[in-house]
């Protein structure tokens, strides 16, 4: 499981700068110059935090950044490409693949498991579902997504 500490380390390490800045309505914001303004009043816990911050790193890592004059489809796309950085981060295929094996078969075990959202973990087994699983455990996550009303 990937810490908030090693989220914070690894920043430190690709040299993307962190600050703590008051926004009227986002939690946090990343620039293609390689820093990340997060609002600490709208953060509600570490675990969320942790999402977030693997979120605007995504944004970094892929080079996907838009503006208010961006079209939507290509909005849709850097955030996409962000989250799918974020799930690589945090919920990496193999850990998702043995955390299933180990019985962490719903969205909240698994977030539990990984200490991310709910919302996260769901995320991640939508972009995971065709990826991840093989013969049995395909079917077993077959079975997981339906009962959250994910279509396989």
């Amino acid at each position: 499981m990937v810490t908030i500490h090693q989220l914070y380390e690894r920043c430190r390490n690709e040299g993307i700068e962190i600050d703590e800045r008051h926004m009227r309505e986002l939690q946090a914001v990343s620039f293609p110059e390689g820093w990340i303004a997060i609002d600490p009043r709208r953060i509600h816990d570490e675990t969320e935090l942790k999402c977030i911050l693997a979120h605007e790193i995504g944004h970094i890592e892929t080079g996907s950044f838009y503006n208010i004059l961006t079209p939507y489809e290509l909005k849709e796309r850097c955030e996409h490409k962000a989250n799918k950085r974020a799930v690589q981060i945090l919920m990496p295929a193999q850990d998702v693949r043995r955390a299933v094996r180990r019985r962490y078969r719903t969205p909240w075990a698994l977030a539990e498991y990984f200490d991310v959202t709910q919302d996260f973990a769901k995320m991640a087994l939508e972009m995971y579902e065709r990826e991840l699983m093989h013969d049995k455990e395909q079917e077993q996550l077959a079975a997981v997504l339906a009962a959250h009303g994910i279509t396989y």
